[in-house]
């Protein structure tokens, strides 16, 4: 029954290419890449004067005291899934007819993403104290990772997983990425694979400022030999440093990489994901120092775990798949670690709309959009303000609408003052004040 339904799709697909070739677009799904690490700062001076009648002994100081310094990502290592990139590819070539192979065209234009680092302090009982200046890095994903997101859609389309794209042109927008305002969700390591050097890093911000629980203490020590006073001041604090960037595409390659979980028994091809980890490099300026690993942690291991367990299936049993494939660890899936609801959703980089476009409360969210699962979702219409199209109604307090692609001929909504691209799904309106409406996917 699913050769048969297989097969069924595969026909539907090869029809719809058939027709005259058109432009798929492919809007990021974004995911975190993130690295955490303590930072202990440390300042001491040592002063000799002549013998005065001090009071020999040791006095202590501590408070919430605001502290700075710089920090920069200097270097920031990527999983290497370029093979991956090679053997989609190939896979097409074999697939399609020579007709088709001939209009595949497939983006390489790296995508840029940018990372936000929050240098956390403490209050006297260990409370975290949010940063008032954060260093912020930008730079480049490799171009194959954006051929990658093509060559998925494609595969993922043709297997029926995910909706077929319009053409076998296949378009990936670089997505307007706002800085993060705040460190979302928890940084464990998970397996280092090899990975290759990003280009292009650029350090827009690179100072810090925060408070936090900083202690003094001075040393007095009276040299009778010498008839010099010593005095040793010694200065210590600690912070908690998490960075929290996009990893423009992630969602988007886990979800259409899910073609390959039709090859694999359902023990294998399970829910979930987890971090696949890369070598990093951080430097801070002098007096403070990095307790823990400098690395960078990818939400990657769903692809890793299906494409290897899919490659194990395919080479014969005694070929040692990492020497075919070096970030695939072996062919026990128990290498490949699996959490469930891991890897928080980032959106797809939209502007936000100005807090006057909200009726709502102002801590509230503001009315918006945000792409998932190939649909623009458009949330809070109930307390939108600000210029919406006209196929909107006014607010009702109850409204459920879904309007299908062709009802925007210019492929763009513009909804509560920014103007959304229109993906494949259509868009879905709602009048709750819910991220992502009823979409579990995107909250």
């Amino acid at each position: 029954m699913k050769k048969c339904l297989a097969v069924f799709l595969s026909a539907l697909f090869l029809l719809a290419l058939s027709q005259p070739a058109l432009a798929q677009i492919i809007y990021p799904e974004n995911s975190i890449i993130c690295n955490d690490f303590e930072i202990e700062y440390q300042y001491q001076k040592e002063a000799t004067s002549a013998m005065t009648p001090l009071v020999q002994g040791v006095t202590a100081e501590e408070r919430l005291k605001e502290l700075s310094g710089e920090l920069r990502l200097e270097q920031a290592d990527f999983p290497d899934f370029s093979s991956i990139d090679a053997n989609f590819y190939q896979a097409l070539q074999r697939i399609l007819p020579a007709h088709l192979q001939q209009e595949i065209s497939l983006p390489e234009t790296p995508l840029n993403t940018q990372m936000t680092h929050f240098v956390i302090g403490r209050d006297e009982d260990g409370n975290p104290i949010p940063p008032q200046k954060k260093p912020e890095t930008t730079f480049s994903q490799p171009g194959w990772f954006t051929k990658l997101l093509g060559e998925t859609k494609i595969l993922c389309g043709l297997f029926g997983t995910c909706p077929a794209p319009k053409g076998l042109a296949i378009k990936v927008t670089q997505p307007a990425l706002q800085p993060l305002s705040e460190a979302q969700g928890g940084c464990s390591p998970g397996s280092n694979i090899l990975g290759e050097s990003t280009s292009s890093l650029e350090h827009p911000q690179q100072e810090f400022i925060s408070q936090t629980w900083w202690q003094k203490v001075v040393s007095i020590i009276e040299d009778l030999i010498n008839r010099i006073i010593k005095t040793k001041t010694t200065e210590t604090a600690s912070f908690q440093k998490q960075s929290r960037g996009y990893l423009v595409g992630g969602r988007t390659l886990t979800n259409q990489a899910k073609f390959l979980d039709s090859f694999l028994p359902a023990s294998i091809a399970q829910p979930g994901n987890g971090p696949l980890t890369n070598n990093a490099n951080f430097y801070l300026s002098e007096g403070f120092s990095i307790q823990g690993e400098e690395n960078l942690n990818y939400p990657l291991v769903k692809t890793q775990k299906s494409f290897c367990s899919t490659m194990c299936a395919l080479h014969p049993a005694n070929i040692n798949i990492t020497e075919v494939f070096p970030f695939c660890p072996s062919c026990n899936p128990d290498d490949y670690q699996l959490i469930a609801n891991y890897d928080a959703d980032l959106g797809s980089g939209f502007p936000v709309p100005p807090q006057a476009c909200s009726a709502d409360a102002p801590h509230e969210i503001i009315p918006s959009c945000t792409i998932c699962d190939n649909i623009l979702f458009c949330y809070g219409n109930k307390y939108r303000r600000c210029e919406t199209d006209s196929k909107i109604p006014a607010p009702t307090g109850n409204l459920t609408q879904w309007l299908s692609p062709s009802d925007f001929p210019t492929n763009f909504f513009l909804y509560n003052s920014v103007s959304f691209p229109v993906p494949g799904g259509g868009v879905f309106v709602c009048d709750a004040n819910v991220f992502g409406c009823a979409n579990k996917r995107c909250r």
